[in-house]
């Protein structure tokens, strides 16, 4: 029974990084890193988990326990890392357990991709998503890690 904090502690941890990488294209010629300020975020009922999806919810055998659900956020560009991106703002999804607090959004650094499938852009009204991210809040060396290439 004393675990129980610590196996639900995990768990939280482990469904709050999840890389799509069934999804992995290129921005532009190289990897876009950006420094940001998000504005807004919202969730959607879209999940990648197994047997949770439109066909898989249609059989009778599957049970779906989501864990995982697509993060919108809109934010604003405090700097341009790596890559070509211009715009002062930016919209882009994440998936993940659970939206990030205040203190690790107000000045974030993402790696940000984009979907190859129309469709995914279509139902996220966004072309990004994150593959990896980093905060001040997570540790400095996690931030020099982002932007060291790993």
């Amino acid at each position: 029974m004393r675990y129980i904090p610590t196996i639900v502690l995990a768990l939280f941890i482990s469904g709050c990084a999840f890389a799509p990488s069934e999804f992995t294209t290129t921005i532009g010629k190289e990897k876009t890193i950006l420094r940001v300020s998000v504005k807004f975020v919202g969730y959607f009922d879209h999940t990648e988990d197994e047997g949770c999806n439109d066909q898989d919810a249609s059989s009778n055998n599957t049970i779906c326990i989501p864990w995982n659900f697509w993060h919108k956020y809109k934010g604003k560009v405090i700097e341009t890392i790596q890559g070509e991106y211009t715009s002062k703002y930016i919209t882009f999804v994440y998936l993940q357990h659970s939206a990030y607090i205040d203190a690790v959004t107000k000045d974030w650094y993402i790696s940000l991709d984009g979907f190859d499938d129309p469709n995914q852009v279509k139902r996220f009204n966004t072309k990004y998503f994150v593959v990896d991210h980093a905060s001040e809040y997570f540790g400095k060396e996690k931030v020099d890690e982002l932007l060291n290439g790993g």
